[in-house]
Parts: structure tokens; C-alpha cells; sequence
């Protein structure tokens, strides 16, 4: 997991909170950006081409974060555990 050093929590800390769009949630270094600004406390749109691997994120986070995942129609953003078809999508 990534640990950011005391100068950069100490310069999030100054921060507004803010809406992070990641992508590539699910693994490598999209998972690590969103949960370093989870940890931060800020909220994060996370995209995952399985959204299902993004679950761990919502338990761990709750409200802070909602799960993205590409459709035909657009994107569809959900509560990360189901999807909201009414929301982004082209029709």
C-alpha cells in the first residue's frame, strides 16, 4: 500500500476536500492514488473494468467513494455495489 511521506499528508491536510476521477481503481497505481486520497479524506470516483474488484474500497470507505464502469451507453456511476443506469448515460 502506499505510504505518502509527512510532507505530503501535511500538504493534503491544507487541501480542500476534492472529488478525485481515478482510473484503473482495481489494481497498480490507480489503486494506490485512490486510496492515498481516501486516506487523505477526500472522495474518489474509482473506474475499474470489474467494478466488483472495487468493493474492498466502498467497505473500507463507505460514502467517500463510488465505483465507475464503462457501459455502451456511456458510463454508468453507482454506489459500488450497483449501478445507477440514469446517470451519464446517453439516450
Amino acid at each position: 500500500m502506499f505510504e505518502p511521506d509527512s510532507a505530503a499528508i501535511r500538504s493534503t491536510r491544507t487541501m480542500k476536500q476534492q472529488v478525485f476521477l481515478v482510473t484503473g481503481s482495481s489494481r497498480g497505481l490507480g489503486r494506490e492514488i485512490a486510496q492515498a486520497a481516501l486516506a487523505a479524506g477526500h472522495q474518489v470516483v474509482a473506474t475499474a473494468r470489474r467494478p466488483e474488484q472495487l468493493s474492498d474500497l466502498v467497505t473500507s470507505y463507505g460514502d467517500q467513494v463510488r465505483s465507475a464502469r464503462p457501459s455502451s451507453q456511456g458510463h454508468r456511476v453507482g454506489d459500488g455495489l450497483g449501478t445507477r443506469p440514469d446517470v451519464g448515460s446517453r439516450g
